[in-house]
């Protein structure tokens, strides 16, 4: 029995979702991580709380393992530049493999921007007394809580990018009747 028989797949790109048609127009939204940094540090230095110190640590965590999905993304540019289209494959940098890898990566700086503001969260709950222990007044938590949650959607929209353009590639390839 093969899956033919049983379900129907679709492989037709104009049946995505708007979502999937709307990322597709644009590039994946790789950013400089240096701003971010600065940002968590200065955050950090100022932490007077476990949960700033969570909060920071879970950002940072984020942070490495985006670097970590960028480095290996460009990495299977590279690969792919090198093979200029053709059809073998190098086993040990093979594509599909390198893909899932990015995006592990891209699911665990998700989850820890998650943590960050799951942290930030209750830091904001804390009491005045206890959130001002510092010598410097405390950033703006519902302001840092937006900016960790937009972190956590634009590497998600990084995804789903480099996703479709995985299911691209082996459409084009199917059109194309062969690898490239």
């Amino acid at each position: 029995m093969t899956l033919s028989r049983h379900a129907t797949v679709s492989t037709h790109l104009d049946d995505d979702p708007p979502a999937v048609q709307s990322a597709l127009e644009r590039p994946a939204p790789w950013m400089p991580l240096e701003g971010l940094a600065d940002l968590w540090a200065a955050y950090g230095k100022e932490a007077s709380s476990t949960e700033a110190f969570q909060a920071t640590s879970a950002a940072f965590a984020a942070l490495a393992e985006e670097r970590e999905a960028f480095r290996l993304t460009s990495a299977l540019h590279d690969h792919r530049q090198r093979l200029g289209g053709s059809a073998s494959l190098d086993i040990a940098l093979h594509p599909t493999s390198l893909h899932q890898e990015i995006l592990a990566h891209l699911t665990e700086a998700v989850t820890h921007w998650f943590e960050a503001a799951c942290a930030l969260s209750i830091e904001a709950q804390m009491s005045p007394t206890t959130s001002q222990m510092t010598e410097h007044p405390p950033h703006d938590l519902g302001e840092l809580i937006s900016s960790t949650l937009v972190q956590r959607v634009r590497v998600w929209t990084i995804s789903l990018v480099l996703l479709t353009e995985q299911v691209h590639r082996y459409h084009d390839q199917e059109q194309g009747g062969g690898p490239q």
